[in-house]
């Protein structure tokens, strides 16, 4: 019998046995070789991408799999994680309190399978993903983390995700920042060799670049130059919204707090230095000047790397002329208002 959604239930699982209905090699009965997690907040309205996400991990695929739906948070629609709790091959479990950090974590800890993925509810594998990761990854017995290629939608059309892939076997803390190899759909784990502590204390911002960073730092990372995945681009996509600009800083800060590398922590702060940037911007359109000074003070602060923003300044000037003053701009004699 299959729990209630709108029962909250002390283990935060409701349906914790996977239901078979069709015989092909996905579905055999047995444990799972390999467990597909996907953190979900089951809204209404990602009902139709989120089981498009789930048919894509079973197409095409042999290796033995289940699908870990972590629901995340109290806003889920009941009729969908009803639905969810009938679906082949799925096990669904809730997180009281919504985080999508903690979701990873907490979808890792409850998985058992010998290999994991990980998977949005609005982007999807590519037919045989799993079975092509699945033995790359077999190929590399010491690699803890295979990274793999895809496709990002854009307009309808399919560009490769991934220009410089090649770069995260040879030097993969380096080329993490020139171009970040693992995103949330893009990378198989090997249970044996990951350490305990990888997806505790998750930075709750950039979360895909410091898991690489933590595993670039520490472990062995094999490529698989393929196509495996689709991600599909949104208006309101997070990586697009004021708070995503707003929470960069705070965790490329920390990740220049583990990094020792001088290399690696160059490009950090020319990162940094950009966010910064783009966060003054932000809030000078919004006629804010007050945070527009104070994030392109922070951006200078990022030396050497920031002062390549500091022409920046003659523009908030400008826009902060008095309104008795003829001419704007630095030396003209106008007079500005304090920021």
């Amino acid at each position: 019998m299959v729990e209630d959604p709108g029962t909250p239930l002390a283990a935060g699982i409701w349906n914790p046995r996977m239901t078979t209905t069709e015989p092909d090699a996905a579905q055999r009965p047995g444990p799972p070789e390999c467990s597909i997690i996907i953190a979900t907040m089951a809204l209404r309205e990602r009902a139709d991408t989120l089981f498009r996400a789930i048919e894509s991990v079973r197409k095409g695929n042999h290796t033995p799999l289940e699908v870990l739906v972590v629901v995340n948070g109290q806003q889920f629609d009941p009729d969908l994680v009803r639905r969810l709790c009938h679906a082949p091959l799925v096990r669904t479990i809730r997180l009281e309190t919504a985080s999508f950090a903690r979701a990873l974590e907490f979808g890792v800890r409850e998985s058992s399978a010998p290999y994991f993925g990980f998977l949005d509810d609005d982007d999807e594998y590519l037919p045989g993903a799993v079975d092509l990761r699945v033995e790359a990854l077999r190929s590399r017995p010491n690699a803890a983390l295979l990274a793999s290629n895809g496709f990002r939608q854009v307009d309808d059309q399919d560009k490769l995700a991934l220009l410089n892939l090649a770069e995260a076997e040879r030097d993969p803390l380096v080329s993490l920042f020139r171009e970040n190899w693992l995103p949330s759909c893009g990378g198989m784990f090997r249970r044996s060799r990951i350490p305990e502590d990888l997806f505790h204390d998750i930075s709750s911002h950039l979360e895909w670049t410091w898991v690489a960073f933590q595993v670039a730092r520490r472990l062995e990372v094999a490529v698989l130059d393929e196509p495996t995945f689709r991600i599909h681009s949104f208006p309101d996509s997070q990586s697009r919204s004021s708070q995503y600009l707003l929470n960069q800083p705070p965790a490329l800060r920390r990740i220049l707090l583990d990094c020792t590398r001088q290399d690696a922590r160059a490009i950090v702060r020319k990162h940094l230095a950009q966010s910064l940037y783009r966060l003054s911007n932000h809030y000078l359109d919004r006629k804010e000047y007050r945070l527009a000074w104070k994030y392109h003070l922070d951006c200078l602060l990022c030396r050497p790397e920031g002062w390549r923003y500091w022409k920046h300044a003659a523009r908030l000037a400008g826009l902060r002329r008095s309104p008795g003053s003829r001419r704007g701009g630095i030396g003209s004699g106008g007079r500005f208002d304090a920021p």
